[in-house]
């Protein structure tokens, strides 16, 4: 079976991991997860960041889509979450990056897909 599970993030490298990762994995696409990351603190550039990431990894969904660097509470914003739960997201889900305040759900390859939008 091998390895299934393979993360990222935006900050990764400068955003050159993204698109490493996306190149040695396209053809594996769906049959792996795949999450990355965004450290935005408004809603914009976290969907900014997602948009980017989409591209960069040469997909059009995420598995998980994690808050990156949330280590309060307070710092998942509304906005966050609106970015999160917004009609057009294109993430499966988000969640804080600490464990003390994680929310994240189970995500596997069977799991059903939210594609980007266009």
């Amino acid at each position: 079976m091998g390895i299934t599970y393979f993360d990222t993030a935006r900050v990764y490298q400068n955003g050159n991991n993204e698109r490493m990762v996306g190149a040695a994995l396209k053809n594996r696409r769906k049959n792996i997860v795949l999450s990355s990351k965004t450290g935005a603190h408004n809603r914009a550039d976290a969907l900014a960041n997602l948009d980017t990431s989409l591209k960069e990894l040469g997909t059009d969904y995420l598995d998980i889509w994690y808050l990156h660097g949330k280590t309060h509470p307070e710092d998942v914003t509304d906005e966050l979450i609106d970015a999160q739960q917004a009609p057009n997201r294109r993430a499966r889900s988000a969640s804080p990056a600490s464990a003390r305040t994680a929310v994240s759900p189970s995500s596997s390859p069977s799991s059903p897909r939210i594609p980007r939008s266009t």
